[in-house]
């Protein structure tokens, strides 16, 4: 399959979605009774709008199918039925990578790190409160009905991946939204959707993660199979060329700096070539923030090598751009509630 760049402006238009990926949804809707060739009348939608000669449908085209088989078929929990006939295989490298993980810290910056050879619909992010771990996406859309869809599709695809592997490490899952409702009741496929409590009207969706179970050998997990999936993933990134939003390029930018002890925004901007007032700029245009970035991939660093490494609090600062083990404690626990210390021997000892 070969894959090609988003459209060069989608970091400011709304997001897109590999092709490769809705062939395999649109047959399993097909598969489940929405008709393919009825819903894209519906929809306005043709053939050429599926298989775009970039490779990349637009979120414009998903929403309208969305909201024409929502409104025909009058299933509203279709996304959830859809995800739970999916096959991790129909995400092209990055499910298989998913399925051998060594352990969920590995699945958690995979997914962090490549989801965006599927799609840049769905924001993905980590972060971390005393006691658990957050597995958060965020869908932003002139409709919140796709929103909705989209945020709990992500999320129970997720749910179902760590399930299949480590069900006990699943908590709970959070959703912004009110819930599709069966008889006065929540839907029962959210049951079968997330195999774990459901809160409905949170702050954010997120999946809740036991954050003991990051680190624990995952039983389907392959380290040699992954380090070359996780090549080849690294690999299609770079085949992207222009990244689809300007937070993802400096979050992939703030990658390369922090291994040279470098985390300012003015030289993430030299990097990229944009004065520091226009970086502030354009990441306003979308709704991000220089210092929420720095701080969701130090959170997502500092978790692996808190776990995955040895090494001394003055090593793990240094590469995380602190200028000392101190402030790096106190950053730490400000964001968990938790010294390094003490998640690391709580999360350890689990």
């Amino acid at each position: 399959m070969t894959i090609t760049a988003p459209p060069p402006d989608a970091a400011i238009a709304p997001g897109v979605v590999s092709a490769f990926v809705i062939r395999h949804v649109m047959q399993l809707g097909h598969k489940l009774g929405v008709g393919r060739e009825p819903l894209m009348a519906r929809a306005g939608v043709s053939e050429a709008d599926l298989a775009p000669a970039d490779g990349w449908v637009r979120q414009d085209v998903l929403e309208r199918l969305l909201l024409c088989s929502l409104d025909y078929w009058r299933d509203p929990v279709v996304t959830l039925r859809v995800v739970l006939a999916m096959d991790p295989a129909m995400m092209g490298v990055l499910g298989y990578l998913m399925q051998c993980c060594p352990t969920l810290i590995d699945m958690q910056q995979a997914l962090t790190e490549f989801s965006r050879l599927i799609s840049t619909v769905h924001a993905p992010s980590i972060t971390h409160e005393p006691g658990v771990s957050l597995w958060a996406v965020e869908v932003r859309s002139r409709s919140e009905v796709f929103a909705r869809h989209s945020e709990e599709g992500y999320l129970a695809l997720c749910a179902q991946l760590i399930h299949r592997q480590t069900p006990e490490a699943l908590l709970g899952v959070r959703l912004r939204h009110a819930p599709a409702m069966e008889a006065g009741l929540p839907h029962p496929l959210y049951a079968r959707a997330f195999p774990c409590p459901v809160r409905f009207d949170q702050r954010r969706s997120a999946l809740v993660v036991d954050p003991q179970a990051l680190n624990r050998p995952l039983p389907f997990g392959d380290a040699a199979i992954f380090e070359t999936l996780r090549q080849q993933a690294r690999t299609l990134v770079q085949q992207l060329g222009a990244q689809p939003r300007l937070a993802d390029r400096v979050k992939e930018c703030l990658r390369g700096l922090l291994a040279r002890g470098l985390s300012s925004r003015e030289a993430v901007a030299a990097e990229l070539g944009l004065s520091p007032r226009h970086l502030h700029r354009r990441l306003q245009e979308e709704g991000c923030r220089y210092q929420a970035i720095l701080d969701e991939l130090r959170s997502e660093l500092a978790h692996k090598q808190l776990l995955q490494s040895r090494d001394g609090l003055d090593d793990i600062a240094a590469r995380l751009g602190f200028s000392s083990a101190g402030s790096f404690s106190r950053w730490f626990r400000q964001t968990t509630g938790l010294t390094p210390q003490e998640f690391r021997r709580a999360t350890l000892s689990g």
